[in-house]
Parts: structure tokens; C-alpha cells; sequence
């Protein structure tokens, strides 16, 4: 006979409910990127990037990749598939100013910049528009349009590419100055 303690949480809110799966996160070690899965914001992000239309340029189609492998059965390019890190990644090079964090300690980016990631007051563009960038960057630089060099430097490139093209960037939080911005 085996005796398996279970615990039931029931919760109205989902904000609760994603506490408590933090909060008892001890025996299967789940990663942090796999924690801000279930986050709401994340799962209105990923809705962002389904709602750009099919019948649209494709060229410019980028998927959000919530959940490990849910495109897998779908014959999408790899290199259109961003994962929650790799999103993390991109976003925090370009608008959080972290190309260091991206690059050398992208797994310190969830604990450095908590407080401005994957964030209710984010606008959801700034993280396409991340995504779309590091994208293009690697086409160019697979295409050897650029030096390949300069892939050493992707993650300060989308930093330095955002102030090239838009300038000086209001805070992140301001939502709707970062739409206009």
C-alpha cells in the first residue's frame, strides 16, 4: 500500500493560482522562463502574435511559442519560432538595455529585470517588434549581407538598432508612449 498526500487549491482568480504554482515550485525544479508560462500576461502575448492575419505578408509572421514545441507539428521555419526565453532575450537587449544579460547571463535576466518583464502594463508590439528585429538581424547575417562576424554583437546591435531608427526611448512602463515610440 502506498499513501500519496494531495493538496487541492481552489482559487477563482488566476493570479492566485499562478502564486501558488510559484510558491510550490520545490520538487520538480521548473525553470523561471517555464514559471512566467503561465502568467496571463504571457498568454495575452502569445495571443498578440497569433492574431497578426494569415492572409497578410508572411514575410513579416512571427510565432510566440508559450508552451515547449507547440508548433512542432506545424511546418513553420525554426527561425520564426521564438520561445518565452529566447522572447526574454530579444526584448531585454533591445528595450530593456541588457545586450550584456542576453548575451553573456541570459538566465540573470530573469532576476535583474523581473520588474519590466512580460509586465501587464507591456505593450505587446514592443515585444514583436523585438522579435521581428533579432529575425531580420539573422537573416542578414545568414545570408552574409553582413559580416558574421558582427553576430558576436546581435544582442548590442538590436540595442544600438533601436536608438538608430527611434532615438531616445521613454520609460517602458508608459504604455502608450511606447505605442508611439
Amino acid at each position: 500500500m502506498v499513501t500519496l498526500p494531495v493538496k487541492v487549491i481552489e482559487a477563482d482568480e488566476r493570479s492566485i493560482f499562478d502564486e501558488v504554482v510559484e510558491a510550490t515550485n520545490s520538487q520538480t525544479q521548473v525553470t523561471r522562463s517555464q514559471l512566467y508560462a503561465i502568467k496571463e500576461e504571457v498568454r495575452r502575448l502569445q495571443q498578440f502574435f497569433d492574431a497578426y492575419p494569415i492572409s497578410d505578408d508572411q514575410e513579416r509572421r512571427l510565432y510566440f511559442e508559450r508552451r515547449t514545441e507547440e508548433y512542432f507539428d506545424l511546418e513553420i521555419p525554426a527561425i520564426r519560432i521564438f520561445d518565452l526565453h529566447m522572447l526574454a532575450k530579444v526584448y531585454s537587449a533591445m528595450f530593456l538595455d541588457s545586450p550584456h544579460l542576453a548575451s553573456g547571463y541570459p538566465n540573470q535576466i530573469y532576476e535583474e529585470k523581473r520588474d519590466n518583464l512580460f509586465k501587464r502594463t507591456d505593450n505587446e508590439v514592443m515585444y514583436y517588434t523585438a522579435a521581428f528585429s533579432y529575425y531580420r538581424l539573422n537573416l542578414l547575417l545568414g545570408n552574409s549581407t553582413l559580416d558574421r562576424r558582427a553576430g558576436l554583437l546581435k544582442w548590442h546591435i538590436l540595442m544600438v538598432m533601436k536608438y538608430q531608427i527611434a532615438g531616445r526611448q521613454p520609460q517602458v512602463n508608459a504604455k502608450k508612449k511606447m505605442q508611439k515610440y
